[in-house]
């Protein structure tokens, strides 16, 4: 195939797709530990030593160690025929096992940067690091499609970002809560959280792995800490922290969120039909790509927005008092929620000491998540009443910051824009007490799963975890095959979201001619002569 031909299959799907969608910027991430944990007392002052390449190979091949120990028969032989040997559980084998990019160097598995340093400042840096190491972006199967399209080891990466790039990683970082999802766009009105288009994938579903991913490095975290690595422990454990700020996140819970993203995509989709005649003087783009245009802006900006002037407040610079706020909430709590929080912790420890393991932080992850969703339409709602209407017009996509954020945002002296204003950082404020509660939480975890009494005490912790970790991972390995095995056997086609409509084409064109007719029938009537007996019935009365 040319490379010409390649390019009309591939860049049509590639304009479906909600390029750049924001999650926290890196530096806000950065933040939230240090905020969140300041002051602790139990966080310890020492220097953490760096982390050398030999310990990381050893770290990993006490894993394979335990992972070959597994009790159940099952897990066991399916570890091993995937890897039958020590040598086979590389550090590629480690990252594929973990749902990482194999090829890539990552924090943890292949190098260890933000080290040495103290507990709190190693966390701080490592809690950025899922963005910035690009784990989770660029996961490629060696196949191709017939036309040339690349495939992604997970075929539902597709249904939330492009199989390479920055939204690749996409379905890592999203945090759906466990509603059943529709795409019925009259739900966008109902319950915004259970609304969601498969954009690239439309035989399979829509996923977030943010719980799956916080879960899986806190058991990291763990497994180094039995194996007395704290530098390596705390490194693990600021991953899982990024991931579980990505859970509180509200417009990371929802895929659209706002039905006022639909309308105003097909009001300009109508208006763009009528200015090209249904897309045969121009282009004219579907409903559905225009929707994740302007979600994809606003998300962005929202993103931005937040960033900018949270760290304003940071450095101490003049910002609302609803932005201070927000700063200082990430060492406020959220009472019902941390109520909420503990009580469900509180019952899933009293059964884990039957069942030996718990997935803690997986499941304060899904209380953050359940708390957080709601509130997705809102930010989405207020960020479109604080920028320019002219974000929302046909063909804008903002998928990266802007140069000059003031440029695109709405006048702050309209009392309407100052209201939206306030309630966006507001909401920002309330989502960054919950997260700060949540990272206490699990910190307070990490502490108890973390000290043991005795060296059989730290032996028996390590292989319940492993246990659990190994048992999950490789549930997750398998069940991407069976969705990459699918998409194969039948790939979708490429979809054009550019479209063209005869209605639109012929209704313009016919418009005049039907009202002259309509007119011409009109004149005839209203000189239709009048029949004698209606004259003489009228005369009468």
């Amino acid at each position: 195939m040319t490379s010409r031909r390649l390019l009309r299959w591939v860049v049509p799907a590639l304009l479906l797709l909600p390029r750049g969608a924001s999650a926290w910027d890196a530096r806000v991430h950065e933040l939230m530990p240090e905020r969140a944990l300041q002051g602790d007392p139990r966080v310890k002052t020492e220097v953490l030593p760096a982390v050398t390449a030999a310990e990381l190979d050893r770290f990993r091949l006490s894993l394979d160690t335990l992972f070959r120990a597994h009790p159940d028969e099952k897990v066991r032989a399916e570890y091993l025929r995937r890897w039958p040997t020590p040598e086979t559980f590389d550090a590629r084998a480690f990252k594929t096992l973990m749902a990482l990019n194999p090829a890539r160097p990552v924090n943890g598995f292949d190098v260890a940067d933000g080290l040495p340093g103290p507990p709190v400042q190693v966390m701080r840096r490592a809690s950025a690091q899922p963005d910035t190491d690009g784990r989770n972006q660029d996961r490629l199967a060696p196949q191709r499609l017939p036309d040339g399209r690349v495939v992604p080891v997970d075929p539902i990466i597709l249904n939330l970002g492009a199989a390479q790039g920055v939204t690749s990683q996409n379905h890592a970082h999203a945090a759906f809560a466990e509603v059943q999802l529709t795409d019925d766009p009259d739900m966008l009105k109902r319950d915004p959280r259970r609304f969601a288009w498969t954009t690239g994938w439309p035989g399979g579903n829509i996923r977030g792995f943010a719980r799956e991913q916080t879960q899986a490095h806190y058991d990291l975290a763990v497994l180094a800490a039995m194996g007395q690595n704290p530098s390596l422990s705390h490194l693990f454990f600021g991953h899982a922290l990024h991931y579980l700020a990505d859970a509180g996140q509200q417009t990371q819970t929802v895929q659209v969120g706002l039905d006022a993203f639909y309308v105003n995509a097909k009001l300009a989709r109508s208006e763009r039909a009528l200015k090209t005649l249904g897309g045969y003087l121009g282009e004219l783009r579907s409903t559905r790509s225009l929707t994740l245009d302007m979600m994809t802006t606003h998300k962005t900006l929202a993103s931005q927005l937040i960033t900018t002037q949270v760290l304003d407040a940071a450095a101490g610079k003049d910002v609302p008092e609803s932005v201070k706020a927000a700063l200082g909430a990430f060492a406020q709590d959220d009472g019902l929620f941390k109520q909420d929080l503990e009580m469900s912790v509180a019952r899933s420890v009293a059964k884990a000491s039957k069942r030996g393991y718990a997935p803690l932080a997986a499941l304060i992850s899904s209380r953050l998540i359940d708390a957080t969703a709601g509130e997705g339409s809102e930010v989405y709602r207020h960020i479109l009443g604080s920028v320019q209407p002219r974000m929302s017009n046909y063909g804008v996509r903002v998928d990266a910051p802007v140069e000059n954020l003031a440029a695109v945002l709405a006048d702050e002296s309209d009392p309407y824009v100052k209201a939206h204003l306030e309630s966006f950082y507001w909401l920002h404020a309330k989502a960054f007490a919950r997260i700060g509660g949540a990272y206490r939480l699990l910190f307070t975890r990490f502490l108890a799963d973390t000290t043991t009494a005795t060296d059989e005490e730290r032996t028996q912790r390590a292989a319940v975890t492993a246990q659990g970790l190994l048992t999950t991972r490789l549930k997750e390995l398998q069940e991407q095959e069976v969705r990459l095995e699918t998409y194969l056997k039948a790939p979708p086609p490429v979809e054009d979201p550019r479209e063209q409509s005869l209605i639109w084409l012929l209704g313009p064109l016919f418009t005049p001619v039907f009202l002259l007719a309509g007119l011409v029938l009109l004149i005839r009537w209203m000189r239709k002569p009048v029949p004698q007996h209606e004259k003489d019935s009228a005369s009468y009365m």
